[in-house]
């Protein structure tokens, strides 16, 4: 008897649609390994030898294998202190590539010897799929000129406030860069090379100013948080507003060198004579609202701004009298006095121009000796001036060209670094007479004379 063919025909296209569905699937299944088999690939700038706060001569280039959809890369460092810092993270939308090449410049910190660099590849979750560690070496600076100071602030941050203790110790006020009105405490112990966190503070206080004594004593003036105190060089900490408004308080606070704390409070200035233990208003009746500056003579006299005038005091502070001996449409910008007793006012619309006075009387009589009118400046006064190791400094405009100078006949142009095209924020001329320059993208960069 004839079997019938159909069941044949059937089991015969049965077995062809297995093997087809086997040879599918393994294609497929092939497909899925490849997508999840991440793996990244150091191409080339291990293992190179830098300055401490340098960045690299050759950029860090890895390969992605089996590089499909969006994607995140995240490269982590290590400050001075050892704790890792998310030096950058990007964002790749489109990958659509089985392989892709990537580069990074990678800055190094303060720390001498070796140095390491973590890059990670994450999902579109930012769950970690691979990674890979570079190393590379830092040698500490030595050549004259200008450097890159180690583990100083991140990009778009900068130094609110310099200033230095007897033991050499400098303190700086970085601004934060992700939380407002926010700045760290650090500090230094090699003249601005590295930098080290200073974890004593509370957090998030937004420091303004810093003053330090010859007592190893620093007072620090933040906003809406009032005075705070420290007896040991930043060791320990006391707020000594003592009961003052704080709400509104913008830092502004004023040490001089005869002991007075001045702290200035919108229409209402306030002094302490004991170190901030106890305040008391000023006792004129004419407005402090923009109270700064104050500093002292050695016999205590006393001079400070307010409003744009400079004023005197020769009662510990008490009680204040207008200089009206510039100008009356003259607006001082900064006050500083020398250790000869000489006093020195920025200022604009000065009774000869724009630009840097001097008094050697007390303020009775001044000479003009240096201009700003010729700068490209909607603000052409001078500010922060400062002496440090027989040359005076300052910023000429709100432009912030910084100057220099030993006699105020010869001036000199202080330039940021050749690989800098802009202007700092900051300066500090340190006991050894180096010059630090804080930058808002740049970090800190010091001299080396």
């Amino acid at each position: 008897m004839r079997k019938n063919p159909v069941p044949l025909f059937s089991l015969l296209m049965a077995c062809i649609l297995l093997v087809f569905l086997t040879t599918a699937c393994k294609k497929e299944k092939g497909t899925e390994s490849a997508i999840a088999g991440w793996k990244m690939e150091l191409q080339s700038g291990g293992g190179q030898t830098d300055t401490v706060g340098n960045f690299l001569k050759d950029p860090v280039r890895f390969k992605v294998i089996h590089y499909r959809g969006a994607r995140w890369f995240r490269y982590d460092t290590y400050d001075c202190d050892n704790n890792v810092v998310l030096a950058s993270e990007e964002y790749d939308p489109d990958g659509t590539s089985d392989s892709v090449s990537y580069s990074f410049f990678w800055q190094l910190n303060g720390i001498v010897g070796t140095q390491y660099l973590k890059v990670i590849i994450l999902d579109s979750l930012k769950q970690a799929l691979d990674s890979i560690t570079v190393t590379a070496t830092a040698l500490k600076a030595s050549e004259k000129g200008w450097h890159r100071s180690g583990c100083s602030p991140p990009r778009w941050a900068y130094s609110q406030a310099f200033a230095q203790l007897p033991s050499g110790r400098m303190l700086t006020a970085n601004t934060g860069t992700g939380v407002f009105l926010s700045s760290s405490l650090y500090f230094s112990d090699d003249e601005g090379i590295t930098w080290f966190a200073l974890n004593t503070l509370p957090a998030n206080l937004a420091i303004q100013n810093i003053f330090t004594t010859p007592a190893n004593e620093v007072f620090l003036g933040t906003y809406s948080k009032g005075v705070f105190y420290s007896k040991d060089g930043g060791l320990t900490w006391e707020n000594r507003t003592g009961g003052l408004p704080t709400k509104f308080f913008d830092g502004n606070i004023s040490y001089t060198k005869s002991g007075k704390l001045f702290y200035s409070y919108m229409s209402t200035a306030y002094l302490s004579s004991d170190k901030g233990l106890t305040w008391h208003g000023i006792a004129d009746t004419y407005s402090y609202s923009a109270f700064s500056n104050a500093v002292s003579l050695t016999d205590g006299t006393l001079f400070a701004k307010f409003d744009g005038v400079p004023c005197s005091s020769t009662d510990g502070g008490d009680h204040w009298t207008r200089l009206w001996t510039l100008n009356a449409a003259t607006i001082i910008t900064a006050v500083f006095v020398d250790d000869n007793d000489n006093m020195y006012v920025g200022c604009t619309n000065g009774p000869s121009g724009d630009g840097l006075y001097v008094s050697k009387d007390r303020g009775q009589t001044w000479n003009y000796i240096y201009s700003t009118k010729s700068y490209n400046a909607t603000e052409k006064g001078v500010y922060q001036i400062t002496k440090s190791n027989g040359g005076y400094y300052f910023y000429a405009s709100n432009q912030h060209q910084l100057i220099r100078t030993t006699d105020f006949v010869t001036f000199i142009n202080v330039s940021p670094p050749p690989y800098i095209s802009y202007r700092s924020e900051n300066f500090f001329v340190t006991k050894d007479d180096h010059l630090i320059l804080s930058f808002e993208q740049e970090g800190f960069q010091y001299f080396i004379p």
